[in-house]
């Protein structure tokens, strides 16, 4: 017999081998990139500048990120930098209960009290709670950045956004 024929007659046991590896490599491989994460890395350019620590602060933040776990799935989101971003203005903050004023998702100032967890001479700590959310505002004097994380459960599913922004004396 002749390598021709053998390859004629046998042609579907040599190739189904080669098939089935190939596709157990792209199932392989479509399930590695579905649970990791080749990442994303946005910079920003930002010098930072000390804050006083004295009169009112505002934060901006240009972009958030947010997570949520629905039935069993853990997911997380980086929406493109928004349009409106988020801004936050802290006044009386010499004292344990502040205020935080902030433009909601309406476009409307609104104005909470905002509890003073802690201060230093690196950083001020805020908590705003009520029973729908937790927030928290960490402000670094020094650099004036700031870091924000929110958490909430709508409708008993648990969702997080957090920012990392600037901040200036206002």
């Amino acid at each position: 017999m002749n390598m021709k024929n053998f390859l004629r007659e046998n042609w579907f046991r040599i190739v189904s081998p080669i098939v089935v590896i190939a596709l157990f490599a792209i199932f392989l491989s479509l399930q590695s990139d579905s649970s990791s994460s080749s990442g994303m890395l946005v910079e920003r350019q930002y010098n930072g500048s000390p804050i006083s620590a004295t009169g009112d602060i505002t934060c901006t933040y240009p972009q958030g990120i947010n997570g949520s776990h629905v039935a069993d799935k853990i997911s997380y989101e980086i929406p493109p930098p928004e349009k409106n971003p988020m801004i936050f203005t802290f006044s009386d903050i010499g004292e344990k209960v502040s205020k935080l004023k902030y433009i909601d998702s309406t476009q409307t100032i609104s104005e909470v009290q905002i509890v003073k967890l802690s201060e230093d001479a690196e950083r001020i700590v805020f908590i705003q709670a009520d029973k729908y959310y937790v927030a928290l505002h960490t402000i670094f004097k020094e650099t004036g950045i700031s870091l924000y994380s929110k958490h909430v459960s709508l409708i008993g599913i648990p969702l997080g956004t957090t920012a990392v922004g600037t901040c200036i004396d206002s």
